[in-house]
C-alpha cells in the first residue's frame, strides 16, 4: 500500500515540474496559434514609426500589418530587438486621445517593470 502512495506522489511531481516552465524572454516568444517563433512569422512588409514607446505620447506604430493578429507579433518582435533580455508580464488595451494603444507589461533584468506602448489603431479590430 506504501508503494501505491508514493507511486502517486511521484507521478503528480513530475506531471507538475513537467507543466512548469519559465518565463520566455521577448526574443522566444511564441504565438497563441503557432509554435514558429515570432522571427519567423512577421510580416515582411512590417514597419515601425513613432517613438521609443516609453509613453502614449511616444508609442511605437505598427505600419503595415494585415490584422491584430499580425500586429501584436509585430509588437513582440519588436520589444524582441529592442529589448531581447527583458521578460513579458502582461498586456492591457487602452483607449487613448489619439487611438487605441497596447500596453506591454515587460521587466527588466534587474527587475523594474517598464511599460512599453504601441499604437495599433491602423489594426485594431482588423481580421
Amino acid at each position: 500500500m506504501r508503494k501505491i502512495h508514493l507511486f502517486w506522489i511521484c507521478a503528480a511531481v513530475l506531471i507538475s515540474l513537467s507543466c512548469a516552465k519559465a518565463p520566455e524572454t521577448a526574443a522566444t516568444m511564441r504565438s497563441n496559434h503557432d509554435s514558429t517563433p515570432v522571427e519567423k512569422q512577421l510580416n515582411p512588409a512590417i514597419r515601425y514609426g513613432g517613438g521609443n514607446g516609453l509613453s502614449l505620447e511616444t508609442a511605437v506604430s505598427i505600419l503595415n500589418a494585415k490584422g491584430e493578429d499580425d500586429g501584436v507579433r509585430s509588437e513582440y518582435h519588436w520589444i524582441a530587438v529592442h529589448h531581447p533580455d527583458w521578460k513579458v508580464r502582461g498586456q492591457a488595451l487602452l483607449q487613448g486621445k489619439h487611438g487605441i494603444y497596447d500596453k506591454i507589461i515587460c521587466v527588466r533584468p534587474d527587475g523594474k517593470t517598464v511599460d512599453i506602448y504601441f499604437d495599433i489603431s491602423r489594426f485594431f479590430g482588423k481580421w
